[in-house]
């Protein structure tokens, strides 16, 4: 049983769950350290027995920095790591991180003290925009007021997302602080980093079952989104729909009841008509035209939300 520990109140918490990252965790660990060099923080590893030696390089940072570097292994999801990291954390502040990506130094610094100065810095989190990565800054007793993770491998981030948005606690900034370090967005080659063969499909049809809970997906909402918004076929539609009451019905056996933050919309659609509508002007924040990354009116995704929540986009006009 995991005890929550007495918290330091200067400190900030990066937890990161670690599964095979041999190849990034070098880069990921030293941007770390240079972005939060101004500041007391700790470094949270939940490594999910690796084979590749990244678990080991990961216990010589803790040798090193023993006073910044925890690591810890459990099997587990993604969900669930973060979840452990959370309970365990002395910081004030938590920041969800991915091994995989490396923080952008001089966004990050900007971006905590302009939240630090914020008079509501304990009252809500600072989500950042698109990009599962790096998903912002969050007071600790924030994230437990709505339970934290939920024991999900896929779409962990867009559900607790979805929750915080729906509670009112989240504004957004218009800039993505991490540079993904594996740069290929096509899904099965990232998830072949994990497994293949017949692993790999098992990897997948767990992910699909996770997606169905954590972005609450509907019979409805699926053939919406296959239909109108992928512009997809009506027998496409079926395989889709199938597929849905399969996971549905798992997750139903497994006692996994997804959180349905709109009765249109999938969590992952929810939140990115959230993100635009809590989002601060990159003016206040201090931010250069460079360093804004947003979305766009003609983004596909922003285009199928505004039918839903028309005035995202009289929000993203507004802020350019």
């Amino acid at each position: 049983m995991l005890e929550e520990p007495k918290q330091d109140t200067s400190l900030f918490s990066i937890v990161i769950p670690l599964y095979q990252g041999r190849r990034y965790i070098d880069e990921c660990l030293r941007s770390i350290f240079n972005s939060f060099k101004d500041y007391k923080f700790e470094i949270i590893i939940i490594d999910n027995y690796s084979t590749d030696g990244s678990y080991e390089i990961a216990l010589s940072y803790a040798r090193k920095y023993p006073e910044v570097v925890r690591v810890l292994r459990f099997r587990s999801t993604r969900g669930r790591a973060r979840q452990i990291g959370l309970m365990i954390a002395r910081g004030r502040f938590i920041v969800p991180m991915d091994i995989d990506v490396e923080l952008i130094p001089n966004r990050v610094r900007k971006l905590i003290k302009w939240y630090l100065n914020k008079p509501f810095r304990d009252c809500v989190g600072l989500a950042t925009v698109k990009g599962g990565g790096a998903i912002g800054i969050f007071p600790k007793h924030i994230l437990l007021s709505v339970g934290g993770w939920r024991d999900l491998n896929y779409d962990e981030n867009v559900d607790l997302l979805a929750r915080l948005y729906k509670c009112g606690l989240l504004i957004t900034a218009p800039i993505r602080i991490c540079r993904d370090l594996f740069p290929i967005t096509d899904r099965k080659l990232r998830e072949l980093r994990y497994a293949r063969g017949f692993r790999y499909y098992l990897r997948k049809f767990r992910n699909r079952i996770d997606l169905t809970c954590g972005n609450a997906d509907t019979l409805c909402k699926v053939v919406v989104v296959v239909r109108y918004h992928y512009g997809e076929g009506i027998l496409r539609c079926i395989l889709a729909s199938f597929r849905h009451i399969v996971c549905r019905i798992i997750n139903f056996l497994r006692g996994c009841k997804p959180f349905q933050a709109s009765r249109y919309l999938q969590n992952r659609f929810y939140v990115t008509a959230k993100r635009i509508m809590t989002a601060v002007s990159p003016r206040d924040i201090g931010l250069d035209d460079s360093e804004v990354e947003f979305y766009n009116e003609s983004d596909a995704d922003v285009r199928f939300v505004s039918k839903y929540y028309p005035k995202v986009l009289v929000k993203l006009r507004h802020l350019r």
